[in-house]
């Protein structure tokens, strides 16, 4: 994607995450902020560093946020979809909470069968959940990796205080809440961070051709389910500071691709 001046600013990036608090800093942070109806979904319209920007909740899930993605894809133009929110890290995955990961690629974790010898994807049924250009995709949606090398790279350099790692996403519709479940999915993907819309919204913009970056503060890690050890606050001020981090130097990231 070329450095195209004045067209690339008159094109949105958007922004989603699940819940408001997610993108709570977010709004506070956009100049000249008003409120609009896409495809029948609430969306704040705006800029941001001044880039033109549109922020969508989406609410938690996989079907909440592909309808909520096809929407706002389907009436506006849109030319990146940042991803933002808290996620659950797997215990050998090297963050820990309040870690910033960055999805390298977004796996549906639970699309498959489950045999009496255990769980196989969506390939072993032989089944694609998405045919495009001569292409099967399965449970897994690669992300563009320059443009997350390069997202990285600014994280690290940047004012983000907390450690920065990127790697495969699941996007699971049951959370895992033990850290048996937890090695088990591990093990399966090798992934970094749990979180329930990812690989929906990654579904919709490789049928859109529309760039994604996920970028997740964890909130908790995944082990036997204990409220008390999770930070829910600080992973959402980090995501989001993460997230404006990116904004701000937007132009610089999409002037190279």
């Amino acid at each position: 994607m070329a450095c195209q001046g004045v067209r690339l600013m008159d094109r949105y990036m958007a922004f989603t995450a699940s819940i408001p608090a997610e993108a709570q800093y977010v709004l506070e942070a956009m100049e000249s902020s008003q409120k609009i109806t896409l495809g029948r979904r609430l969306v704040y319209k705006g800029r941001l560093f001044g880039k033109p920007i549109i922020v969508m909740i989406t609410g938690v899930g996989k079907v909440n946020a592909a309808q909520a993605v096809t929407a706002l894809l389907e009436n506006a133009e849109i030319e990146a979809i940042i991803v933002g929110g808290c996620g659950g890290a797997y215990a050998s995955s090297g963050l820990d909470i309040g870690d910033i990961a960055v999805a390298t690629e977004e796996i549906y974790g639970d699309e498959g069968v489950f045999l009496q010898d255990g769980w196989q994807s969506m390939e072993y049924i032989g089944i694609p959940l998405l045919e495009k250009q001569q292409k099967r995709y399965f449970n897994r949606f690669s992300l563009n990796g320059k443009l997350i090398k390069k997202i990285v790279d600014i994280l690290k350099i940047g004012a983000i205080k907390s450690k920065v790692l990127s790697g495969p996403f699941i996007t699971v519709s049951q959370v895992s809440g033990s850290r048996e479940i937890g090695d088990i999915l591990y093990q399966r993907f090798q992934a970094i961070c749990e979180n329930m819309e990812g690989a929906a919204i990654a579904h919709v913009c490789t049928l859109y051709d529309i760039p994604l970056l996920e970028i997740r503060a964890i909130s908790n890690m995944i082990e036997d389910r204990q409220l008390s050890h999770w930070n829910r606050t600080v992973a959402v001020q980090n995501s989001q500071s993460a997230i404006l981090e990116v904004v701000k130097h937007w132009r610089e990231v999409i002037c190279q691709f």
